[in-house]
């Protein structure tokens, strides 16, 4: 019997360019020099004098939209003889958005920056930085970019309405790409189409779906919403959460990935501290939300704030979303349920959006009456804009 095959609609690679080659002035028929100085150099690609070197790769059919993942290499960083990269992204006649990667060889950090035609979108440092780094690129049009250096986190990311095409018109081509380089030293360059176009491939960044029309591009802040699905009706309050970019908002919990939320304290009686985060995996297949706990209720024999009603140990794990219930436009993620457990203080809790003494999670209503020991209090979290 002959091997196996898996037989898809159509590759994920689109383009390629390992510059492993002769020395030369003419970087080959995958570019067109619209301006600068370019060469093969000892294998890598050169910005002799920076300028605007654009891909004619486009996207053949069925590929349309001009959306793509790119990687490349960025050459110099190791012996400190580059410390600038910039590339361009969509329409060559004035970039849709530029990323670029500044390397201080000295004190080994990386400052990697997105800009668009206004200007500085975001930018992200990275310490300890003396080795090559791989810049990846996630481009979608109408929806978002992302880039990453050196692996999947830190980014910087920008929610977009700005569309592609699959090929610009430039004088003197049959068309070009979206992706340009401006300046620096690269090898390694894959150019491959992503999950909008080919569910086989690679997904962008923060992306969630119900079908193979419906995304969504997540905002700079969530909210957390709670769903009462227990034996008793009750309320709590939404939580919002906040994305961060490796730079700690709050002493804790530390803040390096995704989405998270303030630290709430229970002072009274027993100090009970909670916050929830929010992490979209990369690549994609996992948007995950964790209930965070710092201290534990010792009169309670040491149950934490929040547990998951099933599905493993309790709060210190995360849970995917239910992608079933979940939908992305209106924006609306479904996770498991999810129980307040005894460590969470009865009344006297001071919630902040409860007034000290006031309403309290173990209540039915304002009026209603609250419980020595609590209730099974249950609620689906769901994440918002």
């Amino acid at each position: 019997m002959g091997p196996r095959r898996c037989c898809c609609n159509a590759p994920c690679r689109i383009g390629e360019d390992d510059f492993n080659r002769a020395d030369s002035t003419d970087p080959g028929i995958k570019w067109h020099i619209i301006s600068g100085e370019w060469a093969i150099n000892s294998n890598q690609l050169v910005a002799t004098t920076p300028g605007q070197l654009a891909t004619t790769i486009c996207h053949p059919p069925p590929y349309l939209k001009g959306s793509y993942v790119a990687r490349v290499d960025l050459i110099g960083m190791s012996d400190g003889s580059v410390s600038e990269w910039e590339v361009w992204i969509g329409d060559p006649d004035g970039p849709d958005y530029s990323v670029t990667v500044s390397h201080n060889s000295g004190a080994s950090t990386a400052t990697l920056s997105l800009f668009d035609r206004v200007g500085l979108v975001h930018a992200e440092t990275y310490s300890g930085v003396s080795t090559d780094q791989e810049l990846q690129i996630c481009w979608a049009p109408g929806m978002m970019v992302s880039a990453f250096l050196g692996g999947f986190e830190p980014h910087i990311d920008d929610c977009t309405g700005v569309t592609g095409d699959d090929c610009y018109p430039l004088v003197g081509t049959d068309g070009i790409g979206g992706w340009s380089f401006v300046r620096g030293r690269f090898d390694n360059w894959i150019y491959d189409v992503h999950y909008i176009e080919n569910q086989n491939c690679e997904a962008c960044s923060c992306f969630c779906w119900r079908s193979s029309a419906d995304y969504s591009c997540f905002p700079d802040s969530l909210t957390l919403t709670f769903e009462s699905v227990g034996s008793i009706t009750s309320t709590f309050p939404d939580i919002t959460l906040f994305q961060s970019f490796g730079s700690p908002a709050f002493p804790w919990p530390n803040k390096t990935e995704g989405w998270n939320s303030n630290v709430y304290n229970c002072g009274s009686p027993v100090g009970a501290e909670f916050a929830f985060r929010f992490l979209c995996a990369r690549p994609f297949g996992g948007i995950s939300l964790t209930p965070l706990t710092k201290d534990y209720d010792t009169a309670g024999g040491g149950q934490i704030v929040w547990s998951w009603t099933s599905g493993g140990s309790p709060s210190s794990s995360a849970r995917f979303a239910n992608f079933d219930a979940s939908t992305c436009d209106p924006l609306s993620i479904v996770f498991p349920e999810i129980q307040i457990n005894s460590a969470f203080p009865g009344p006297g809790c001071d919630f902040g959006e409860f007034p000290s003494g006031g309403y309290q999670p173990y209540c039915g209503s304002r009026s209603g009456d609250c419980f020595a020991t609590p209730p099974d209090i249950r609620f689906i979290p769901r994440i918002v804009v």
